[in-house]
């Protein structure tokens, strides 16, 4: 209501009162795109629903993977596999060597020496033996060389199984024998016969083998393996 001072002319008194500010305006604007607002902390899409259980395959069922069966044993000394005497063979000859199998003894008589042989035609000595015949063990094999080659009947009770053996065969080309070796005792007099031209008797092998052709399987293997064992044995 407007105040009036008698003390004036009213004429310059009564004013119109002053406009009220006007309302605001409704905002016709939609919201801000939250993408657009805040870019790099909205997903541009909504994250995948994972489906209902039901709705899920079950996984496949992963076969077990067969038992592998472990390598037969091999004797303290021997060789366990092919592969430290096929790359000499195949260096040489340029193929994958042939591989023999054989059955063989370390033959000691009652001073322990050790016999060793050579058969007609050729001119490394090893230990008596031969090729295992398909049908054969490698004891029977034994038995029948041991009969044909030295004229000695093999007692498979007393004979000692000392394991597999590899080396570079002597007398056959690309070849590797493997070889099944048995200990034995002897009593009584040896001699050659069959395919066997000589016998040899190695008592001391720097002395008794010098200047002899030896096989590579008597060499590095069944020789050193003699001399340990009579080191054993006799307390050399």
């Amino acid at each position: 209501m407007p105040v009036i001072d008698f003390s004036r002319p009213l004429g310059l008194q009564i004013a119109a009162p002053p406009e009220a500010p006007p309302a605001p305006h409704a905002i016709d604007a939609a919201p801000p795109d939250p993408r657009e607002a805040f870019p790099g902390l909205v997903p541009e899409s909504e994250p995948p629903v994972p489906p209902a259980a039901a709705e899920l395959e079950p996984e496949p069922e992963v076969a077990p993977e067969p038992e592998v069966a472990p390598e037969p044993e091999v004797a303290p000394g021997s060789v366990a596999s092919l592969g430290s005497v096929e790359p000499e063979v195949s260096e040489r000859t340029g193929s994958r060597p042939t591989v023999l199998r054989i059955a063989a003894a370390i033959v000691t008589d009652a001073d322990g020496r050790s016999l060793l042989v050579r058969k007609a035609g050729t001119t490394h000595f090893m230990q008596p033996g031969g090729k295992i015949e398909e049908g054969e063990s490698a004891i029977e094999t034994l038995a029948r060389e041991l009969a044909e080659e030295i004229g000695v009947q093999l007692d498979i009770t007393t004979a000692e199984y000392l394991g597999l053996f590899r080396a570079v065969a002597a007398n056959e080309e690309d070849t590797v024998v493997l070889a099944a070796v048995f200990a034995m005792a002897v009593d009584g007099e040896i001699t050659a016969s069959g395919e066997i031209e000589e016998l040899l008797w190695v008592d001391d092998p720097d002395l008794d083998l010098d200047g002899v052709d030896v096989a590579p399987l008597t060499l590095d293997e069944l020789l050193p393996l003699w001399e340990r064992r009579r080191d054993q044995a006799f307390g050399f």
